[in-house]
C-alpha cells in the first residue's frame, strides 16, 4: 500500500504477488521479486504454526485471529523507519525494533512469552532487520519513482448522493458516496 492507495495482491494459492498497476514492479529486478514473494510465501505458511504449536502455553483459544503488519514509512528529509508488528484477537501483542521482539504494554504474559520466543530467532530477527531498514525503503523508493506520473495526477474526486435506510419516521438518510 502507498497510503490509501493498494498497489499489490497476495494469491495464496500460487504464492505469488499480483501487481495492480503497471508500474507496481518498482525497479526491483525479477529475481529481487521472486526473492520477496518467497520470503513471504514461507512466512505465511510458518508464521501460524508457530501459534499453533504454542497454542496451550499461550493461552489462545480457538478460533484466534492474528494479524501481522511489516513496512516502512519514508518522510521527506527523515531516515526511513521500519517496522514490524503482530496483534492478536486485534489487539497489540508484540513489535519489533532494532532486531529484538518487544511485548506490548497491553499484552500482558502472552506477549512477554512470545517476545521471548522470537527472540531466540537471532537469524531471521537479523533478517528482518535488514528487510525493514534496506530493502523496504529501497522497494519503496522505486516504486515512488516508478509510479511517479500516475501518483501526481490530481483528479477531481468524483461523489454522488443517495438515499439509505430511513433512520425514523419523517427522516431521510442520505449516503455520500466518493
Amino acid at each position: 500500500w502507498l497510503d490509501e492507495l493498494q498497489t499489490h495482491g497476495w494469491d495464496s494459492d500460487s504464492g505469488n504477488f499480483t501487481c495492480l498497476w503497471p508500474w507496481s514492479r518498482g525497479n526491483f529486478s525479477n529475481k529481487e521479486l521472486m526473492e520477496e514473494e518467497r520470503s513471504f510465501h514461507t512466512f505465511s505458511i510458518r508464521f501460524p504454526l508457530i501459534f499453533q504449536d504454542h497454542f496451550s502455553e499461550w493461552q489462545l483459544e480457538y478460533p484466534f485471529q492474528v494479524q501481522a503488519a511489516k513496512g516502512c514509512e519514508l518522510h521527506f528529509g527523515e531516515p526511513s523507519v521500519g517496522f514490524m508488528r503482530i496483534a492478536y484477537q486485534g489487539s497489540d501483542l508484540v513489535i519489533f525494533q532494532n532486531k529484538s521482539w518487544w511485548p506490548s504494554p497491553k499484552g500482558g504474559r502472552r506477549a512477554q512469552l512470545v517476545s521471548r520466543l522470537f527472540n531466540q530467532y537471532h537469524v531471521i530477527n537479523v533478517r528482518l532487520q535488514t528487510h525493514i531498514s534496506d530493502t523496504c525503503p529501497r522497494f519503496l523508493l522505486g516504486l515512488l519513482d516508478a509510479g511517479k506520473t500516475h501518483l501526481k495526477r490530481q483528479v477531481r474526486p468524483e461523489a454522488w448522493l443517495s438515499t439509505g435506510p430511513s433512520p425514523g419516521p419523517g427522516h431521510l438518510l442520505l449516503v455520500c458516496h466518493v
